[in-house]
């Protein structure tokens, strides 16, 4: 879900992935929170900043890096901020940046830098999802706001 963008389908499920409760796997809610930094929608901050509470440091590092990306601010881990924050601030997104999911990336090994035709695996290069709009590419919201 971090390379697809479908805010209708993706949202309510990533936002339900993010809840302890319903999911007991921190590296799954740690990937939603990731995933969710491409939907500038209100009810995502709301949700992302619910997850700094999470008590595993993966999924509070995972919100942290999406609210960045969605509000171009970093309060860090302070819950307390970035609520006082988004209830004071009439733009949420303005000064969003673009997202790119994560990749797959590793230096060579000293063998195989030794050995040049034993090759490794292919890094990957980040780009924006697949069917996201040019907002979610280029950070800019140009003032709209991703569905509800």
């Amino acid at each position: 879900l971090q390379r697809i963008h479908n805010p209708e389908a993706a949202v309510p499920a990533l936002l339900e992935a993010l809840d302890p409760e319903k999911e007991p796997d921190a590296d799954v809610r740690a990937a939603a929170a990731v995933a969710l930094g491409q939907y500038a929608q209100p009810r995502v901050v709301q949700g992302l900043i619910g997850a700094l509470a999470d008590r595993q440091l993966r999924v509070n590092q995972a919100a942290k890096r999406s609210l960045k990306t969605l509000t171009g601010e970093n309060f860090g881990l302070d819950i307390r901020r970035w609520l006082a924050w988004s209830q004071r601030t009439q733009d949420l997104f303005a000064k969003r940046r673009p997202y790119e999911y994560p990749v797959f990336h590793r230096d060579p090994t000293i063998v195989e830098m030794i050995l040049p035709w034993l090759e490794g695996p292919k890094n990957e290069t980040p780009a924006p999802p697949v069917g996201a709009p040019d907002e979610v590419a280029t950070g800019s919201t140009g003032g709209v706001v991703e569905g509800g």
